[in-house]
């Protein structure tokens, strides 16, 4: 098996192994989005991702590629879009189908989706390709732009390469002193910047290239360090948190590195 295909095996089995994690996380944010550094961090993200994709016509075609538990294909049935899934973990393809029986979910792989030329109105990819090898990712953007009708939108995120969680420092050290660098644990992850990403956007064929940052990254430090003093700050930071990550100079070092593009 080479390299690509490696990086992705254990991506797909990560997410069968904690499917029932991420289920029981999704429920925590239903519940309490300053819960833990989980749910906040999908709180902001999903907030963004509404504002996105609220506003496409009625019955559009709308696909969640690594869909998870299912939770962004609900979303988009609440907007009348017409909801498709793709997912490679069996036991996420399990929970999601349990809570949302009536929505379209097949499993599959973000390099090769089975389906026509000029289909869907929105793409939309979360936490799926920071899993996975570069040329992986470049395969997973051309088959989504392909996807894409003329004019369709893409929504991708990815992961801050100078994040003030400083997990791009964690994740090198990980690999200086553990035998090997990834594993069903820790799988691997991919780094951008701002600027690298929408340049590889637009190598793909991408126009209207727009990078977002979303998330004080330094958040997850204080919700690992404290449980409680990462919720009070959360509560105190909410929205200076949006206003910080407006700018340019932030967004770097946001938690969540955000891009948007049309076809």
């Amino acid at each position: 098996m080479n390299k690509e295909n490696k990086i992705r095996e254990i991506a797909v089995n990560h997410h069968h192994k904690y499917a029932e994690k991420f289920f029981n996380y999704y429920e925590q944010l239903k519940k309490d989005k300053y819960k833990n550094a989980f749910t906040y961090g999908r709180y902001k993200l999903d907030n963004l991702i509404k504002e996105l994709i609220h506003n496409e016509k009625k019955n559009s075609k709308f696909l969640d590629v690594g869909c998870g538990t299912g939770e962004h294909l609900n979303l988009a049935k609440k907007y009348n879009y017409d909801a498709y899934g793709v997912e490679p973990a069996e036991d996420m393809i399990k929970f999601a189908k349990n809570s949302y029986p009536e929505i379209k979910i097949k499993k599959g792989i973000s390099n090769n989706l089975e389906f026509e030329d000029n289909f869907f109105d929105i793409v939309l990819m979360v936490e799926v390709l920071r899993y996975l090898d570069k040329q992986d990712i470049e395969k997973s953007l051309k088959e989504a732009r392909r996807v894409l009708k003329p004019g369709g939108k893409i929504i991708v995120t990815l992961v801050n390469k100078w994040s003030l969680d400083f997990f791009f420092i964690f994740q090198n050290l990980r690999k200086i002193f553990k035998k090997s660098s990834i594993d069903e644990i820790n799988p691997h992850c991919e780094f951008y910047t701002p600027k690298n990403a929408e340049n590889l956007f637009r190598k793909i064929g991408f126009v209207e290239v727009k990078s977002h940052g979303n998330m004080f990254a330094i958040l997850r430090i204080a919700y690992k360090l404290n449980k409680s003093i990462g919720y009070w700050l959360a509560k105190k930071l909410d929205n200076f948190d949006d206003k910080f990550h407006s700018y340019q100079l932030t967004k770097p070092f946001a938690g969540h590195l955000i891009l948007t593009a049309k076809k």
